[in-house]
């Protein structure tokens, strides 16, 4: 209970905060000049900052690549595992056969 009064006061303050910050910055004034000077002053600050992290998400192409690759090596995977399968399940038969024929004919070696 007492975790999500903490909580929700960290998000009222968080709201509280960001309304008070536009209101300060001239975003919700009636002056057009207010308003245009609050979209220059974002537009240099917040706008090149995140230019970094815009030119960092990779591009169309390269996502539809990478999963083509991704995609057609576990179909390869898929594959060879159901090739495999009838030999693997041969050899664990044969393991299987060869120990219990030790467990009931013991090899007079021991």
């Amino acid at each position: 209970m007492l975790t999500q009064i903490i909580s929700l006061g960290v998000r009222g303050s968080a709201v509280g905060g960001a309304a008070y910050f536009t209101v300060q910055k001239g975003v919700w004034s009636s002056s057009t000049y207010d308003g245009a000077d609050a979209l220059s002053n974002f537009r240099e600050t917040v706008i090149p900052a995140t230019n970094d992290y815009i030119n960092q998400i990779p591009k169309s192409a390269e996502v539809r690549s990478a999963l083509k690759s991704s995609w057609n090596s576990g179909i390869e995977w898929s594959a060879a595992s159901i090739a495999s399968f009838p030999g693997l399940v041969s050899n664990t038969a044969k393991k299987c056969a060869n120990y219990i024929h030790g467990v009931i004919f013991p090899s007079a070696d021991k």
